[in-house]
């Protein structure tokens, strides 16, 4: 069977093009077009995850439409938003990235993954997700954002019991999705 050859420089034009149409959204303007699409309250989380966003997409433009080295830029930022259930934690994100600044965004329940090979999702769906949102191009899905909800569940689903073996256990949904998220994000740019 022959091998189907793939021009991923068509990928890296059609990313690149998508690029230019993200507008770099000072954070008060992003701030305000967030209450008039029906954002209000979390007024201390709006504003820096505003400044996040206006710094992430400057990031990718300078890296990718001006040319910058990633080492003359300052680090990339992640984000953790605590609060209590219905504050309007995940609606910011997807109001925010999806809605206003249209980048690839994927919000994952975490509480749904399991480690590989048991029942649930697999931590590694987690990219395939953003790949699929990026209309499977892969130069786009890496301007994206995954927002991990419910992330505080693994911590309290942990199970103690002990198996033979260094440290194995039967928790396939706590502890095992850590580990696994650990490693997609071992090494990374995350």
């Amino acid at each position: 069977m022959p091998l189907i050859k793939i021009d991923r420089s068509k990928y890296l034009a059609a990313a690149l093009n998508r690029l230019k149409d993200v507008p770099v959204i000072p954070p008060q303007i992003a701030f305000k077009k967030l209450e008039e699409l029906g954002y209000r309250g979390q007024e201390k989380a709006r504003k820096a995850v505003c400044l996040l966003a206006y710094r992430h997409v400057r990031r990718l433009k300078m890296i990718h439409l001006y040319g910058y080295s990633r080492m003359e830029l300052p680090p990339h930022s992640n984000f953790l938003l605590m609060g209590p259930t219905g504050c309007g934690k995940t609606f910011l994100v997807e109001l925010l990235f999806r809605e206003i600044l249209k980048l690839p965004t994927v919000i994952i329940d975490i509480t749904g993954f399991s480690e590989t090979g048991y029942v649930g999702d697999d931590v590694k769906t987690i990219l395939t997700r953003l790949l699929y949102v990026s209309d499977f191009n892969p130069h786009w899905a890496a301007f994206g954002v995954v927002c991990i909800d419910e992330f505080d569940k693994l911590a309290t689903t942990r199970n103690t019991a002990r198996f033979d073996g260094a440290g194995t256990t039967k928790d396939v949904s706590g502890l095992g999705v850590q580990r696994e998220l650990l490693k997609l994000f071992e090494g990374s740019e995350v």
